[in-house]
């Protein structure tokens, strides 16, 4: 027999069905077949004979079949090869039997070793003839090289890819494909630029330079420009300048274009005042603002920057602040009209801090608050780790919007504790419960042009001094304009004017005004006071009229007290004594007041230029104390002045027209150029000589009283009401109509 063919493997690809591989050549035996197979990853197993397969037609010289356990994956190869042992194991004695089959048995090996050889020449990288300078790999990879090291050596891809991002990494590059740039002729001495297309091209030093000019010149020209505030800029270059912009002031429209939230770009803002030392000025753009948190200062912003950024050194740990700066903003002019959200160009500063009407978290805080941030801190005398809180406020409209869309926030407006020199100007404060404006140690101050639109709290939840029917004036909480008492019982504020301001339906609350904690002098000058009865106060049935102006022993002591664990609103009063102040030119609508003016202990009061339609009048609940009203050129309806005896003269009237007086437990009066449309009534008045009731061209229609020390004239106008007068010491002269036991006195009309 011959060995007739040279196949001496076989290879098939799987289809996940097959089992059954064929085999063409002679094997002796079934073990001199190894059977591979590779997976799509080229994983490459070797199978167990009589395991993963069987084999049969082995001594056949046709061949037969290889017999898998499992068919082939699909896209799997199988490898059946032969492989025999290198030996001769065929032995031929001399002179003895010649076997055919034998010898060829033995013939047929060596050809199959040979063919076996020839065959694993096959597997080996090598030329495609002796004339060949290269080696052929025939489409096959060549896996596991080293690296390369000599400038000839085979390069690995690891080795390519590498070199290949280095590279990268050192020149600019186009995310498309690109024309080729002009030849050197044509691109001497010019500068790489690129068209509309972005095809490069050169771009010669003439033109670049107008082309740079006309887009500077543009209308987004100064867009072109970038600034980065964490740079240093060389003098005269445009970033120094706008370092220098940031310096005098910050636009905190800056921060908010990177930041996207109102409240982080104005502690950040803040924070580079003491970081970069940027100035504290900051200036917010026309529109709404809407935040979420208060925008402190003092203290606060303080406690707030050294809790976040400990790192910055802020706080030096002997209680104090190593930099301390007054809080500075400044917005845009808004139209006053009110405090709605409306497309007006003006700043409106929209806080949605509180969720609805009774969450407490901002209750003892201004949406703008320069002031500790603990309320015990606030409680003290003196500036807290010796940062004052003062403010300087301009061209801003403050809306207190709760995030369930309703009104009535818990909260201030503005807050400052220990702020002198502070200025508040041309200021909307729009529906928060609590005081629009609170001065707490405040002094040598000036507060303008501002509008309190639905300010003022009463009980510290807004229903329950409705509900109640608790309207009077010892209920009240906080003011719409509120000048604080002291926790310690000493000196508040002091010199703070305050002008053309306008109180509009502050329907929480019975006095639109509150001086209290012996602040002397506060000068109100142009007041308007406004106020319907749809709500609140001057809705409320049995009551419910509201006080303009009010001093002494109304509203809390501190700031916090109503927020304190068993608080009871209505177990005031919570202040002793009272305030001082001047108001010059109050003016405004009646409806839903009845008076001007209330004084508790220990106040004081010069009232000029008060003239309302219909008037209101002034009560003195002076408990025994030294109160004063001094009144001049004004309209006043009833005035009611009861105890006093540390004051011998606590009222003081000239040119006022009023409709009538009521005084007990009091010393004596001045009245000069004075009408009373009514009558004049004394009761249980104090005797001494230096408490004169003074009378100069004076007229009422009736009088009543004992005046223990008098002097003056006074005239009697009603020919049918009658007075009964009695003046123990001095002249008092009565010229007209003067009835004494149904007897005329004095001389006819």
């Amino acid at each position: 027999m011959t060995v007739s063919t040279e196949v001496s493997r076989e290879e098939y690809t799987g289809n996940g069905v097959t089992t059954d591989f064929d085999y063409r050549f002679r094997v002796f035996s079934a073990d001199e077949l190894v059977v591979t197979v590779a997976d799509t990853t080229e994983n490459i197993r070797t199978l167990v004979m009589n395991t993963d397969y069987t084999v049969t037609g082995a001594g056949s010289r046709n061949g037969g079949k290889v017999k898998l356990a499992n068919a082939l994956a699909s896209n799997w190869r199988i490898s059946i090869e032969r492989e025999l042992p290198v030996t001769q194991e065929t032995d031929i004695r001399n002179q003895g039997n010649f076997f055919p089959e034998v010898h060829e048995d033995a013939w047929d090996k060596l050809t199959m070793l040979i063919q076996q050889a020839i065959g694993g020449l096959g597997l080996a990288l090598r030329k495609p003839n002796w004339l060949a300078k290269y080696y052929d790999a025939k489409g096959n990879r060549i896996a596991n090289m080293a690296d390369p090291a000599g400038p000839q050596d085979a390069a690995t891809k690891k080795y390519v890819d590498e070199t290949e991002q280095n590279n990268l990494r050192r020149v600019l590059r186009f995310p498309e494909n690109v024309a080729a740039m002009p030849d050197a002729e044509t691109r001497g001495h010019s500068l790489q630029g690129y068209t509309e297309e972005g095809r490069p091209t050169p771009v010669f030093t003439m033109t670049d330079t107008a082309d740079l000019a006309l887009k500077l010149a543009s209308t987004g020209g100064a867009g072109l420009v970038g600034f980065d505030i964490e740079k240093t800029y060389p003098i005269a270059t445009i970033g120094h300048q706008f370092t220098n912009i940031f310096r005098n002031a910050q636009h905190l429209e800056f921060y908010y274009d990177k930041l996207g939230d109102w409240d982080e770009a104005y502690f950040q803002a803040q924070m580079n005042v003491f970081r970069l030392g940027f100035s504290p000025e900051m200036l917010l753009p026309g529109g709404v603002i809407d935040i979420y948190r208060p925008f402190f200062g003092g203290p606060a912003i303080g406690d707030l920057i050294h809790a976040r950024h400990p790192e910055l050194g802020l706080y030096n740990g002997d209680g104090t602040y190593k930099g301390t700066w007054p809080l500075i903003l400044k917005g845009v002019y808004k139209k006053n009209e009110d405090g709605l959200t409306n497309p007006y160009t003006g700043t409106q500063i929209v806080f949605h801090g509180c969720a609805d009407q009774s969450d407490n978290t901002w209750r003892d805080f201004g949406v703008i608050h320069s002031a500790p941030t603990n309320l015990s801190e606030r409680r003290v005398p003196v500036p807290v780790k010796q940062w004052f809180g003062t403010v300087k406020v301009d061209d801003l409209n403050i809306r207190v919007l709760n995030r369930d869309n309703s009104r009535h926030g818990k909260c201030h407006g503005i807050y400052s504790f220990y702020g002198p020199k502070s200025e508040v100007n041309k200021v909307v404060v729009y529906q928060p419960y609590g005081g629009g404006i609170i001065c707490d140690l405040m002094w040598d101050s000036a507060l303008r042009d501002c509008v309190l639109l639905q300010c003022g709290r009463m009980s510290p939840n807004i229903g329950d001094y409705q509900s109640a029917k608790n309207v009077d004036i010892k209920y009240q909480t906080y003011a719409p304009l509120h000048i604080l008492y002291s926790a310690t019982g000493s000196d508040n504020s002091n010199f703070i004017r305050i002008e053309n301001f306008h109180f509009e339906d502050n329907y929480h609350s019975v006095a639109d005004v509150i001086v209290s904690g012996d602040s002397s002098p506060i000068h109100i000058i142009n007041s308007h006071h406004e106020t319907d009865r749809a709500a609140g106060v001057p809705a409320v049935v049995n009551g419910g009229f509201k006080k303009r102006l009010a001093a002494g022993t109304v509203g809390v002591r501190y700031m916090g007290q109503d927020s304190e664990p068993g608080f009871d609103y209505t177990a005031g009063p919570f202040t002793a004594r009272g305030g001082y102040l001047h108001a010059d030119g109050a003016n405004g609508y009646q409806l839903g007041y009845d008076d001007v003016y209330y004084g508790g202990r220990y106040t004081g009061a010069i009232l000029e230029n008060i003239k309302f339609p219909n008037s209101g009048g002034i009560k003195v609940a002076a408990g025994n104390t030294a109160c004063t009203v001094v009144a001049s050129n004004s309209t006043f309806t009833d005035i009611s002045f009861s105890g006093g005896n540390e004051s011998f003269c606590p009222l003081k009237m000239s040119n006022c027209n009023i409709k009538s007086l009521k005084m007990s437990y009091a010393y004596g009066f001045k009245l000069s150029n004075v009408e009373v449309e009514s009558s004049i009534t004394l009761s249980n008045m104090y005797t001494n000589a230096n408490g004169i009731c003074g009378f100069s061209n004076v007229s009422a229609a009736s009088f009543n009283g004992v005046i223990s020390y008098g002097t003056g004239d006074l005239t009697l106008t009603s020919p049918s009401v009658k007075s009964e007068v009695v003046c123990y010491f001095g002249n008092v002269t009565i010229p007209r109509y003067s009835y004494y036991n149904n007897v005329i006195l004095g001389g006819a009309p």
